[in-house]
This record gives C-alpha cells, sequence and structure tokens, in this order.
C-alpha cells in the first residue's frame, strides 16, 4: 500500500490537554458552566466530561485539579464529572461506577456529581445540576503527530537517536512503548507507511530472545541466524534494519539508534447500535436530558475507523466517539 494511501492520521493531545493512561485531559478552570452546559462544551472539544475509573486515575485527577482554582471559593473546589446519580451509579456510557474508590457526599438525589478537592479526602459531591462548577472533559488518546492507526496499534517513528533506555522513555512520554512484532503483515504497513530509512537500524521491545518488554513471549521471530543472535556487548537488547529484511539481532543497549514506538488503541467495551439515523435508547432516562432537544445518533463511520460514534442527528461533521442516545420525550426523567 503506498504512503500515501495509509489510513488516517490521528492527532495527540492537544497543548491544554494533559496526557495520562489513555486518555487526554483538558482542565476547565478558567470559567464556571453549568453541568449540562459543561458537557455541551466537552462535547464539542470531541471529548465528554470525565469518567474515572481507577484509583490510579482519581489520584491523577486529584493531584491535578489541586493546581488550579486556588480562590478557596466553593465553585473553584469542585468539578463536574460525567456521572449520573441512579440507584447504581453510572457514567455517561453507561458503565457502572466503582463505588469502592470514592467516598459519597450528600444526596446524589441531587441530580449531578462533581469532584470535590475541598478536602484531604476525594469525595464525589452530589449537588444541583444548575451550579456553576468547573469541569474536566477527557477524550480517549490514539497516536502522536505522524503516527497511523493499524489493526488495533498506533505506529510512530521516535525522536531522535538514543540508547535503548532513553528509547523506552521517548515512547512512554507519548503513552506507547517500543514496537512489539507479532506478525509479517504487521512489519509490511511499517515499512510501507512509517518514515523508515532502509539503511537505518532501529530499537525494537525486545531484551531477550523470547520475550517483550511487558512479558509476553515474541510468537512471531524474525531472528538473524543463530550464530548472529550476539554480538558480545554482554547484553540483550535488539534492533532491527529493514535493509536486512527487518530481521533482528542484539547489540549493547547504550547504543545510540533510531526507534519506532507502538501504542494500542483503546476498545469501546459497550456493543452500540450501528444502523445509521437509528438513535439507540439511553441506559438510564436521566440521559434524556442531555444536550436538551439535540437529537444525538449513532452512525458507524469511515472516518473514524469503522467505529461507533456519537453524532448530532443529520450531522456527519459533528461527531464524538462512544456509545449515545436521543432524546425520547415519552420517558420520563
Amino acid at each position: 500500500m503506498p504512503k500515501e494511501q495509509a489510513e488516517r492520521k490521528v492527532l495527540a493531545c492537544d497543548d491544554d490537554e494533559v496526557l495520562y493512561g489513555g486518555s487526554c485531559y483538558r482542565f476547565i478552570h478558567d470559567e464556571l458552566k453549568l453541568r449540562d452546559d459543561a458537557h455541551r462544551d466537552c462535547i464539542a472539544r470531541n471529548s465528554h466530561l470525565v469518567y474515572i475509573e481507577s484509583q490510579e486515575e482519581q489520584t491523577f485527577l486529584t493531584n491535578r485539579s489541586r493546581r488550579y482554582g486556588t480562590d478557596n471559593t466553593v465553585a473553584s473546589n469542585h468539578y463536574w464529572i460525567g456521572l449520573i446519580p441512579t440507584s447504581s451509579n453510572v457514567w455517561l456510557d453507561g458503565n457502572p461506577a466503582r463505588n469502592d474508590l470514592f467516598e459519597f457526599s450528600q444526596d446524589s438525589a441531587a441530580g449531578c456529581f462533581s469532584l470535590s478537592k475541598s478536602s484531604g479526602n476525594v469525595s464525589l459531591h452530589g449537588e444541583n445540576c444548575n451550579r456553576d462548577r468547573y469541569y474536566v472533559c477527557e477524550r480517549p488518546y490514539e497516536c502522536p503527530l505522524g503516527g497511523f492507526n493499524h489493526s488495533g496499534s498506533c505506529y510512530w517513528v521516535g525522536g531522535s537517536r538514543q540508547s535503548h533506555l532513553s528509547a523506552q522513555g521517548g515512547c512512554s512520554d507519548d503513552g506507547g512503548h517500543l514496537l512489539y512484532i507479532e506478525s509479517q503483515d504487521e512489519l509490511q504497513f511499517i515499512n510501507n507507511n512509517l518514515a523508515i530509512e532502509d539503511n537505518v537500524r532501529y530499537w525494537i521491545g525486545l531484551t531477550t530472545q523470547y520475550a517483550w518488554l511487558d512479558g509476553s513471549r515474541a510468537i512471531y521471530q524474525g531472528f538473524v541466524q543463530t550464530n548472529q543472535y550476539s554480538n558480545n556487548q554482554g547484553s540483550l537488547c535488539f534492533r532491527l534494519r529493514p535493509l536486512d529484511d527487518f530481521l533482528w539481532n542484539d547489540i549493547g543497549c547504550n547504543t545510540n539508534y533510531a526507534y519506532i514506538c507502538e501504542r494500542e488503541l483503546p476498545v469501546t467495551p459497550h456493543e452500540t447500535q450501528q444502523n445509521p439515523g437509528i438513535p439507540c435508547r439511553p441506559p438510564v432516562a436521566y440521559l434524556n436530558r442531555l444536550l436538551d432537544s439535540v437529537p444525538l445518533c449513532v452512525r458507524s463511520d469511515s472516518h473514524y475507523f469503522n467505529n461507533s460514534v456519537l453524532c448530532q442527528c443529520g450531522d456527519n461533521e459533528t461527531c464524538i466517539s462512544g456509545c449515545g442516545c436521543a432524546r425520547d420525550d415519552t420517558v420520563d426523567g
């Protein structure tokens, strides 16, 4: 496949977003909004109000939010999040909240939740949706600029030549790892689409003959002949060179080489309706109030890698990834 016909490039986090784990976070701390207005603004930014799904993510959000809003007002100590108060509490995508992560304060029947940082303990604060608060938008992070998406992963060439350890750090800074090679097809895609040079050697994520950096087995193996595994450098860090048919051999880990990074793309955990123009039903009635009278439809769009995307009905341009709903005035809520 010619490079100009490669799969669509995807973007890194914007300058005013923070990369953590698999998401880009935007902390809106210079403008207060009502809860639904905050949600609309996140959608306009191709994101959603934040979902908190792990202890690590909770700690990150808490520590980061403490950098902002130092005026000690009530509003500045609360950030709207994408949690819907029900008997079990669910996120806007229908996932249940992990109650073991949070201390819930006040009555969730108030209608909305905010993340409170007003005390040493993190809490989810149930309150009136018509209060002005800061908020956090979240969207999936996919690739840095120049990366290409293929078969569930994003690939890109790293920056300046580095030692193996520094190359690992360079990939990690962009949310990825050194390349794990699992098939000849994967190598062919890299050769066809990345800006690699035939006579340049590239670090990959292999430090033994049989395991990648994450400990998984190197089932697909492209080593040079056995007697050329080792260059007697006293270490096992592997490189490849396109001119050598992408075969791998080891060299001293402190040698500076170019490197190729990979990041597995996020997978949407929910099945959604795929019929263009047909709205999906919300998981709970409360979702009907989102966006007031603006109906939302789920579509399957080639511009989004044939994944389900949430769009304003009748408008193929205003779309974000994820499951959604359409307003249904026949449902109470």
